[in-house]
């Protein structure tokens, strides 16, 4: 991850996450929430708290919420991620 400039990836709107810690220290990934959902109504970016060494699963991601395109960060090095697809070809 490149925790300085923030990583962008696909978002389907099915996608999901396995986020790999390695390194031994407790970590953050936030996946950002582009805009509002009401003109008065204020929605938070969704933190992940990584607390150990593990595979953690997250997502999925809805597209009116997150847009087409995930807006990822973690809090430091030692994070993985790799993105699937939940959605099956029709």
């Amino acid at each position: 991850m490149d925790v300085t400039n923030g990583n962008v990836a696909p978002n389907d709107g099915y996608t999901y996450a396995m986020l790999t810690l390695t390194g031994g220290v407790a970590r953050t990934v936030t996946v950002a929430v582009p805009s509002g959902f009401d003109l008065d109504l204020v929605v938070t970016s969704r933190t992940y708290s990584l607390p150990s060494n593990g595979t953690y699963r997250t997502g999925v991601w809805p597209i009116s919420a997150y847009g087409p395109e995930l807006l990822l960060n973690a809090s430091g090095a030692g994070v993985a991620i790799q993105l699937f697809t939940l959605r099956t070809a029709l």
